[in-house]
This record gives structure tokens, C-alpha cells and sequence, in this order.
């Protein structure tokens, strides 16, 4: 049985993805929590009646707009207070990953042992019925399933050798430094904060508060780059200037007009100039933004192909990322960024290499067993999670999202027998999708996630045949067709 939060976060998506006129339900986590005390909601903002939520905008803009019409999705800006909604419930799930950390924190200040048996939170969201561990951080991070390839193997391994039990009390000095590993590999598999996009975010809070600095907040790029007076190293802004500590940039601007005309940069009350430079120093920001990642689309090509079609592995040579970021420490290459290691450690990239060696005594080249492809495919969806926007497939009929196609499609084969289908599609742009001027599409959310009913338009369903199956071929080829159709006015 669904949580009284994933019922409230379905019968919100509800509400939301509905027509106009759709009535609010009870709320499960109200009939759950009561007064509110035990309520995650609470737990968030700390607050009870759900205040300082987007809820409570929405009833403000009821009892202003429309008012005594109930709790209805009246407007188009009642929607979009109903989507805001849904996303703060959304960001109230528990992280496994963070009560993985907690639980091995546990373990360890335990002496190393686990007499409690506690359940791994990653495990029952990653390893349930129908899944394989694909999308579990430890599995993208080690290329193996059942967390094998991780110190929690060798906790297993010892407990097993020299207390009979992994569960029981006896505990000795190697049961905590093996505890004390898996606790900081799990740390690791945090994913690391985009300082770039932090500072961005600060200086549209100065822009808001006409151009001041009230708040003396902090800048997450210094605190990450800056080393010194003359440091600043890897710093995108220095990479573009060429020169550390903001000089050549829009904020010595801003800092300078401050401390002239204000006093101090963050004394009260701004003016027209200081809003206007830090416009500037916004928009400086916002040009650092890296473009987007051609090496990376060719690199999943490569490995779709590979998994899925007649393509080949020559290493280094036919490795777009490799020839963009290889320099002997693969700086900025985004595989590094994902695993904080060098030369593809850390993927699945080398248990494919192993398999190749001992299978088939080369390093590389084409797959030539269901393992070769098995592995690529591994492969392939790691490389596809470090996509910005990645494409997101959705099964109505269990609730299950994918940002790969290919894991989609194994999943599939439990649904293949039901009528009906629905698939959401991510573009970077309303430009890109070849279905953006049919009626039945709409914008649903700033991030141009972009909904389409197949099941109710299935003329202009692109992944259509007669058994309603497709390869990953068929959809790239059919996305194509879509979209010169649509340019052809056909």
C-alpha cells in the first residue's frame, strides 16, 4: 500500500494533469498526521495548517480570484499553483541514499555490526519486483548489481568468515574499518552540488532586492575555487577572463559603485545603477553555462550501437569524450564529474573490458555474446544519466519512470498485453518536439517537460506498429520522420 504522501503526491498529479473544473480530494496526509505534528509538511517548513506552502498561494488566489467556488482548478494560474504544489510534495520523499548513509552510520558506531538487520532503503527502491539494481547509485557507480564490487561485499565476506552470521552482535576492529568504508564509498555517491548555477541563483536574489546584497550571501564558486590571492583555479569565471578574483567581470563593477556611492556593499537601499550591475554580473553568470554536449550524444551513440546494433569499441580512438577531454587527467569530461575518478573508473566500462578479455580474448571491438551486449547496454545507460535533461518514460499502468529508453523497454515486456499506453517526452526546447502544435499536447512546467496522450492521438504515435513494441532503432528513426513531417507540413 502507497504512503500517505505518495497518495497525496498521485492525487495531486491528478488535479494537475486534469481539465479545468477537477475538484481537490481529501488529503491523505492529513487523515494520516492529524494536527500535524508528525506530518512531513511540517517537518519541512515548521510549520502546521500547511502554511508557507504553494497550498496556501492557492487558496489566496481562490478567495481572491474565485472566490466560493470551492477548491477547484478554475484557471490557467490555478494550474500552475496546483504544479507548484505538486513539486514541493514531490521534494518531501525520504532520499534512500541519505538513509543508507545514516543506517551504515549506525552500523559503525556499533562496532561494525548490524544485529538490528536493518533494511537498505536503496535496495527496496532500486532491487524490487521486475528491477535489477539498474538505476541504483552503488550499481552505477561499480557497473555491478547486488552492490557487488563495493566494500559492503568485503563487510559481507568477513562477517560471514569470522562471526558465522552477518546479523549478529559479535563485532571485532576489522568489522568497523569495513563498516567505516562502505559508510564513506555511500558518502561519495552524493551527488556533488553545481556551484555555477548556486551563484547564478544568488545574484537573482540581489537583482530582486534592487541590486543589494542585504543578506551577505556567500559565493559558492569562491568557496570552491578560491585558494588564495592569486588562485582561483578552475573557476569558470577565471577561465573565461583569464584572471582570478572576479577581475575583468561585471561584479568589480558592481562592488566598486557599492563601496563609492553606498558606503559598503552590504549597507540597505540600492539604486538604478546597482540593480543595472548586477543585471550584468546575472548575466555574465548565465553565459558560463556550459553549451551543450555534443561528445557526450556521440559517446551514448556509440554505445547504443554497440548494445544494440553493429558498432564497435576501439577505446580512446572512437571515444568522443576521450578526444575532447583526455589530456592524461580527463578534466571536465562529465564522467569524471559523475565519478570523481579518472580514465572511466568508476563505469561499467571496465567490467565489459574484463568480459571481452576473458571471453574473448581482445579488449574491445564489437559485441559478440549476449553479455558483450548486456554489458554495453550497462554502458550505454550510464552514459545517458549524465544528460542534463534526459528523456523520461513514464508507465501508466505501474507508476515507473525511466530516463532510458532501453531500461524502459525491459520493463515494457510486463505491460505489453494492456490496452493502452502513455509516454512522456522531454525536449530541450517547444521547438524541438514534432508534436508541439497538436491540440492535445500542452506545456506543462517551466523545464519544457512536454506531455502527450498516445492513447488518445495514436494517427500521430511515432513508436506505433502492430504488436505496440518498438526497438530503440524504430524510435530514433520514427522521432526523425516525426519531425520532417512536421516541417514538411505533411
Amino acid at each position: 500500500m502507497e504512503s500517505p504522501l505518495e497518495q497525496t503526491i498521485d492525487d495531486w498529479t491528478w488535479l494537475s494533469e486534469g481539465p479545468l473544473g477537477r475538484v481537490k480530494k481529501n488529503c491523505p496526509l492529513c487523515d494520516a498526521h492529524g494536527i500535524c505534528n508528525t506530518c512531513p509538511i511540517k517537518e519541512k517548513t515548521g510549520r502546521s495548517g500547511c502554511r508557507d506552502t504553494p497550498y496556501r498561494e492557492w487558496e489566496d488566489h481562490l478567495d481572491e480570484k474565485h472566490k466560493g467556488k470551492g477548491l477547484k482548478v478554475i484557471c490557467e494560474e490555478c494550474r500552475r499553483l496546483v504544479l507548484k504544489e505538486l513539486e514541493f510534495l514531490k521534494t518531501l520523499r525520504a532520499d534512500p541514499l541519505e538513509e543508507s548513509i545514516a543506517k551504515w552510520q549506525v552500523i559503525y558506531d556499533q562496532g561494525g555490526a548490524d544485529p538490528e538487520h536493518m533494511n537498505c532503503a536503496l535496495c527496496d527502491k532500486y532491487n524490487g519486483p521486475g528491477a535489477n539494481c539498474e538505476e541504483c547509485p552503488v550499481c552505477l557507480k561499480t557497473g555491478h548489481s547486488w552492490c557487488d564490487n563495493s566494500p559492503y561485499k568485503k563487510w559481507v565476506e568477513h562477517r560471514r568468515a569470522k562471526h558465522e552470521y552477518i546479523h549478529n552482535g559479535d563485532t571485532c576492529a576489522q568489522c568497523k574499518v569495513l563498516a567505516y568504508d562502505e559508510l564513506n564509498f555511500l558518502i561519495s555517491l552524493r551527488p556533488k552540488p553545481n556551484v555555477l548555477e548556486e551563484s547564478i541563483e544568488k545574484w537573482q536574489i540581489v537583482v530582486n532586492q534592487n541590486g543589494t546584497d542585504n543578506d551577505r550571501l556567500g559565493c559558492a564558486l569562491c568557496d570552491k575555487y578560491h585558494e588564495g590571492e592569486s588562485s582561483c583555479n578552475n573557476c569558470p569565471v577565471k577561465k573565461k577572463t583569464g584572471r582570478a578574483l572576479c577581475y575583468d567581470t561585471p561584479y568589480k563593477e558592481w562592488h566598486g559603485h557599492r563601496v563609492e556611492v553606498h558606503g559598503n556593499i552590504y549597507v540597505d537601499g540600492g539604486c538604478s545603477t546597482c540593480k543595472e550591475l548586477a543585471m550584468k554580473e546575472l548575466e555574465f553568470l548565465k553565459s558560463l553555462r556550459p553549451e551543450s554536449n555534443d561528445s557526450l550524444e556521440k559517446s551514448i551513440e556509440k554505445w547504443r550501437q554497440i548494445a544494440f546494433g553493429d558498432g564497435e569499441d576501439s577505446g580512446t580512438f572512437n571515444c568522443a569524450l576521450c578526444k575532447e577531454y583526455y589530456d592524461g587527467g580527463c578534466s571536465e569530461c562529465p564522467v569524471l564529474e559523475k565519478t570523481n575518478e579518472i580514465e572511466c573508473y568508476g563505469t561499467p566500462f571496465y567490467a565489459w573490458q574484463d568480459h571481452k578479455r576473458e571471453s574473448h580474448s581482445e579488449r574491445g571491438g564489437k559485441a559478440k555474446c549476449d553479455k558483450c551486449r548486456e554489458l554495453a547496454k550497462k554502458m550505454y545507460v550510464f552514459l545517458t544519466t549524465l544528460r542534463e535533461k534526459p528523456q523520461v518514460w513514464l508507465c501508466i499502468h505501474c507508476k515507473k519512470r525511466y530516463d532510458s529508453y532501453d531500461v524502459y523497454e525491459e520493463h515494457e515486456k510486463c505491460c505489453l498485453e494492456r490496452p493502452t499506453m502513455r509516454v512522456v517526452l522531454k525536449f530541450k526546447s517547444c521547438e524541438e518536439c514534432p508534436f508541439r502544435d497538436d491540440n492535445k499536447c500542452s506545456v506543462i512546467s517551466t523545464c519544457f517537460t512536454v506531455k502527450l496522450d498516445l492513447t488518445q492521438i495514436p494517427e500521430k504515435c511515432p513508436f506505433k506498429t502492430k504488436k505496440f513494441t518498438c526497438t530503440h532503432t524504430r524510435l530514433a528513426s520514427a522521432l526523425k520522420e516525426a519531425k520532417e513531417n512536421k516541417n514538411g507540413n505533411t
